[in-house]
């Protein structure tokens, strides 16, 4: 039983030993990303020029060495930021959604409130949005809304012309004697209001 335990021991030291030699190679051979915020300034014969990014970042790529001359207009670093990538594409996704809502409610308004039978596809940088399918409810929804509408004012359209052939019987029939002022007045006023709407 002793033995056995002196096994385990044994066993600990060389795990411990192996997980700090792997720890002290990684420590001297591994590769660690560096920060580093700099401003710099450029002396030149003229005097000194002061240097800054306009957008914080990682300097993926130095295009000059120290020591160099430059000229106005040379090219100094190479600026990489991931924050300004990711605002731009979702910009770009932003702007190919409006540009799809766009299209279809063009074709709302080209069919006259009709849409075809099968809405045309988005582009593929946005197919997989679920904005694309919310947009294309809403343009559906539109153009349910203005097939309600333009019933309801070719429904209005009509009982206006029947309210005015109704007021132009009720004048003759007033004209002649067969009708009280009060009610010919009141048809009269009634055509006035449909005519207001």
């Amino acid at each position: 039983m002793l033995e056995q335990s002196n096994h385990w021991a044994q066993l600990v030291i060389y795990v411990i030993a192996a997980g700090t030699t792997a720890a002290l190679l990684w420590a001297f051979l591994g590769k660690v990303d560096q920060t580093v915020t700099a401003n710099g300034t450029l002396e030149t014969t003229l005097g000194k020029v002061d240097v800054r990014s306009t957008t914080p970042g990682i300097v993926k790529r130095l295009w000059v060495k120290e020591g160099q001359e430059v000229r106005s207009g040379d090219r100094l670093a190479e600026v990489e930021n991931q924050g300004l990538r990711a605002r731009l594409d979702n910009t770009r996704r932003q702007i190919d959604l409006l540009r799809y809502e766009n299209q279809l409610l063009n074709l709302l308004i080209d069919g006259a409130g009709l849409l075809p039978a099968v809405l045309p596809p988005p582009p593929a940088a946005i197919s997989q949005e679920d904005r694309v399918r919310a947009i294309q409810l809403s343009v559906q929804e539109n153009a349910a809304q203005m097939r309600q509408l333009r019933a309801r004012l070719a429904s209005q359209r009509e009982t206006m012309r029947l309210k005015l052939s109704l007021a132009d019987s009720l004048r003759t029939l007033f004209d002649s004697g067969g009708m009280a002022r009060f009610d010919y007045l009141r048809a009269s006023d009634e055509v006035q209001q449909w005519r207001s709407q």
